[in-house]
């Protein structure tokens, strides 16, 4: 652990030489900047004079430095991992054709002792059960990869959970200048893992799928909200079938308006107070494989927690 601390100090510090640093509470917005510019969500590159805009809500701090987390989950993963996992061409293709958004689902409605659960750190859960690097081809195999239990920032959840998004494929954004104009490249492909964020949307639309046949009345990501006693304890269960943790965090009387709009207990979210009109959503997806997926994924599941015992965890 020490060690990749280490090394990830000395990349943060290459990389504070190379590139002046200037914490900001928001990002420029794009009419004030006057050079061609690489923007990130956490950050903005300014070519020309070499300086870096960091959004200072999220940072992590390295040593006596801070790095946007996206940044610290790359450098990591470049140390750790070096690159992706390698796949079949024609398992990248099922994957890719078979991705999926996270579920999203909302039925509105009240009740007089609702529950909100979710589970207990998802993204992360599921990396310390199948890894970073998990070699998975959908309905065929499923192979468990090195979990990140190096990674020297597990209670920060924005910096963990951009150890999914890092191997997503996907584009930067640029601002042209003189001509304003935004453009996309293509970055490095070495961290390219789709098969992570398929496994996970996979995993947690199968159950989200079994919570509505439950009685949930809102699902979003990992996240749900049922209408009673009864139907909390067989979600829970349903969460611990999958070895992953589920929490309460919030419950008592309240409503669900839409997505993201919901009140349980003295908790409103703000789109609750702000919406006035319901509407219902319903994006879940279960996939045909949903069967070997539980029990495959079970397997790996099982397995950890018998190392974890074995090794004092």
């Amino acid at each position: 652990m020490n060690e990749i601390v280490e090394q990830l100090k000395e990349r943060v510090a290459k990389r504070a030489d190379q590139w002046e640093t200037k914490l900001v509470y928001n990002l420029p917005r794009l009419d004030e900047l006057n050079e061609t510019t690489i923007l990130g969500s956490y950050s903005y590159s300014l070519v020309s004079s070499r300086v870096r805009y960091l959004k200072n809500k999220d940072l992590v701090t390295v040593g006596d430095m801070v790095e946007a987390p996206s940044t610290v989950a790359r450098d990591y993963l470049n140390l750790e991992y070096k690159r992706g996992p390698r796949i079949k061409s024609a398992q990248g293709q099922a994957i890719m054709d078979g991705l999926e958004a996270m579920p999203n689902y909302a039925k509105p409605d009240k009740y007089d002792h609702g529950f909100y659960i979710d589970i207990k750190s998802a993204y992360w859960s599921i990396m310390q059960i199948v890894g970073w690097n998990v070699d998975y081809w959908p309905g065929n195999w499923l192979s468990a990869g090195r979990v990140p239990d190096s990674f020297p920032f597990p209670g920060h959840k924005i910096a963990r959970n951009c150890l999914v998004s890092a191997g997503m494929k996907g584009s930067i954004t640029r601002l042209l200048m003189p001509s304003g104009k935004l453009d996309t490249i293509k970055p490095s492909g070495n961290l390219t893992n789709m098969s992570l964020p398929k496994l996970i949307s996979d995993v947690l639309n199968c159950i989200a799928f079994d919570a509505i046949q439950m009685g949930a009345v809102y699902v979003n990501t990992d996240g749900f909200i049922v209408k009673d006693e009864k139907t909390a304890g067989r979600v829970i269960q349903l969460i611990f079938d999958w070895g992953l943790t589920p929490t309460i965090k919030m419950e008592g009387p309240g409503a669900v308006k839409s997505s993201g709009a919901y009140k349980v207990g003295e908790n409103a979210s703000i789109p609750y107070k702000l919406r006035g009109r319901e509407s219902g959503v319903n994006a879940v997806r279960l996939p045909t494989y949903s069967a070997w997926l539980r029990k495959s994924f079970g397997f790996w599941a099982g397995k950890r927690h018998l190392d974890n015992l074995h090794n004092g965890g």
